[in-house]
């Protein structure tokens, strides 16, 4: 439910003009009236972020000013304003955004800037979240609930910076604890994924003068095309050599494990990431992840081959389960070490959904949908796993909020009509679930089995 942002030139004339007469009587110091114009141009004009750091400026002016027994009244007529927000927070945040900016222009206190950060999340809104935060920080900047509660928005924004430098600050404070030290170590690791990749001192393409090892620049130059399988081991060949001749960086042991992969050796893929591993002195999410996609992979062969010998049943489902409970424990041990990472809980949550567990899956799909890149899918899920639990009435509702943000027919698009047209079928309300079905077949004909459900209810129609 984000914002739509405005800019002064597209504010409707009388609105400038108030804009105009606020700043001007703020500027001649008459700020509860300045203030009491710019709060209702930013209820009528949320989306205006210029107009509310003024107003939040002004309100900053106006508490410096006030003394001790006007905050305590106006701290107390503002309590009001937040209980009526909190109880609006999930089912109408926009409708909570306008009595978070009432109390603010009463007080702009702790209280009512963490409310106002509890509600710009609900938005999806990370910039503003991020701007009350701040303001917070900017009187007390080692305000430790603020700053374990910025994380989360700042890893939306993917601010690795920012995350490292609080990290930091947790780490140098509390060195015995291990949790914080490993924290530290992880958004360091991702912040250098973002940027670029690792740093070692070693040479990336094996050209150190005096050393015996091979060359690669050969092979890698345009690596990004699909080679060769002969090209493909003749550049493992060259890394082997690279690292026994005393090469063994954190670059080499990754590209010659990404290439093991390549090629079917998935043993040695999961021998090298471990020997990066013990290189860099942690496992960053990842290398975590590529280390289970070649353990994985060497389970997925493993049951073709007890397939192709005619093992026994038992044997064969043995080793998937084994498998799906490893997938499984990784997963949630990446979001217990990663809590505030959005990718990692969606991660999760499509692993609980392969193995059915809907509850668990229903938890993770919504704090995921916090994640811009992975909201629509996540509510498509939602409304998956609500339908799987029979809940058809509250999966629609999730289907639209996700169909209400996809203008283009895409594939995406596709399958949140297809699953919403399958609630409404449940729901026996067959002809609004045509009309899903219909707008599908109208732009993939082939798409699933869209084709034989039109087919089906114009022969229910033919028959009635």
């Amino acid at each position: 439910m984000a914002i739509t942002k405005t800019t002064y030139q597209q504010l409707a004339p009388a609105v400038r003009s108030i804009y105009g007469k606020a700043r001007e009587v703020i500027g001649q110091g008459n700020l509860d009236y300045g203030i009491a114009l710019l709060k209702d141009l930013v209820i009528a004009c949320p989306g205006f972020d210029e107009a509310r750091k003024d107003l939040r400026a002004a309100e900053k002016k106006k508490a410096a000013g006030m003394n001790a027994f006007s905050k305590f009244l106006a701290s107390f007529r503002q309590g009001g304003d937040i209980v009526k927000g909190t109880a609006l927070l999930k089912k109408d945040p926009m409708g909570a955004l306008k009595y978070a900016e009432e109390a603010a222009a009463k007080l702009l206190n702790k209280k009512v800037l963490l409310f106002y950060a509890d509600v710009a999340m609900e938005l999806e809104e990370y910039d503003l979240a991020i701007q009350s935060y701040d303001l917070i920080l900017a009187d007390d900047k080692h305000d430790e609930e603020v700053l374990n509660r910025i994380l989360i928005p700042l890893t939306a924004k993917e601010d690795h910076a920012r995350v490292v430098k609080i990290r930091q600050y947790f780490a140098d404070k509390y060195p015995k604890d291990l949790e914080k030290q490993h924290a530290l170590r992880e958004a360091a690791a991702l912040a250098s994924i973002g940027t670029a990749k690792f740093v070692d001192d070693g040479s990336t393409k094996s050209n150190i003068p005096g050393s015996s090892a091979p060359k690669t620049d050969d092979l890698e130059r345009g690596d990004r095309i699909l080679r060769s399988e002969e090209d493909i081991r003749e550049l493992i060949s060259r890394y082997e050599k690279n690292i026994q001749a005393g090469q063994a960086t954190l670059d080499n042991f990754r590209k010659v494990a990404e290439l093991y992969h390549r090629v079917g050796r998935y043993q040695d893929a999961i021998n090298a990431y471990n020997s990066l591993v013990k290189l860099q002195g942690n496992l960053d999410p990842a290398i975590d992840r590529e280390i289970e996609k070649s353990t994985v992979a060497l389970s997925e062969l493993k049951v073709k081959k007890m397939e192709s010998s005619n093992a026994p049943a038992e044997e064969i489902q043995a080793e998937k389960d084994r498998c799906l409970a490893y997938r499984v424990e990784r997963a949630e041990t990446r979001v217990k070490t990663y809590p505030n990472d959005l990718q990692m809980r969606y991660e999760l949550a499509l692993v609980y959904w392969e193995i059915r567990d809907y509850d668990r899956a229903l938890e993770q799909f919504q704090q995921a949908r916090r994640n811009p890149q992975r909201k629509l899918s996540s509510l498509v899920y939602l409304g998956r796993c609500l339908a799987a639990k029979e809940q058809y009435d509250m999966a629609l509702d999730q289907y639209d909020a996700a169909l209400a943000e996809m203008p283009v027919m895409d594939k995406a698009k596709m399958h949140a009509l297809y699953y919403k047209g399958e609630a409404l079928t449940s729901l026996g309300r067959a002809d609004e679930a045509f009309e899903c079905f219909k707008q599908i077949y109208s732009a993939d004909v082939g798409f699933l089995d869209v084709n034989k459900k039109v087919e089906e209810y114009y022969a229910s129609k033919k028959s009635q």
